[in-house]
């Protein structure tokens, strides 16, 4: 029974169920592992996020386990563009349904420089070679143009969020 109380603890929070009495510890990413830009769990948040743009309806518990627990999107910054050119080509990227799921990455990815462990990832010269190309292509698509406009902005000072995202768009 303990045995599988562990198993759901660690399951539901990301941290091993520890005897009464001892401190619990959150796993901190390591660039020393044989994944160091983590690039199965940028995939597997891509594809996360590429499925809420195809149903539109996110759940929120879902996307927690990419922005709430270790290694998270939030955490990674610009590695999570290199993450993404290793796990497919710039002109999949460019793909409508996979640009927006891409710039949901990135914002997230960008949005508070306090959480970025590894420090070379807090300048998005990755990220902004890809906004850079995808700006471009032709998306036609008004709003992804204006979201890759606002994420060439709040990359490189660090301050992406979906609010400000949606005034950008709103205003321009």
């Amino acid at each position: 029974m303990r045995r599988i109380l562990g198993l759901l603890c660690m399951l539901l929070t990301g941290t091993p169920l520890q005897p009464y009495g001892e401190p619990t510890t959150r796993h901190v990413i390591s660039p020393q592992s044989d994944d160091p830009y983590h690039i199965r769990f940028v995939s597997s948040a891509f594809q996360y996020y590429k499925s809420v743009t195809k149903a539109r309806r996110m759940i929120r518990t879902d996307a927690m386990r990419f922005t709430q627990m270790s290694p998270s999107l939030v955490q990674l910054g610009d590695a999570v563009s290199i993450a993404m050119l290793k796990n497919c080509e710039l002109d999949e990227i460019e793909e409508p349904e996979n640009t927006d799921a891409y710039l949901n990455l990135v914002r997230i990815s960008f949005s508070d420089p306090n959480k970025i462990v590894e420090k070379s990832d807090r300048s998005p010269r990755v990220s902004t070679l890809v906004l850079q190309y995808l700006q471009q292509k032709e998306m036609h698509d008004a709003g992804l143009e204006k979201r890759i406009s606002y994420l060439l902005g709040c990359t490189k000072s660090l301050s992406c969020s979906t609010r400000a995202e949606a005034e950008f768009i709103r205003d321009h």
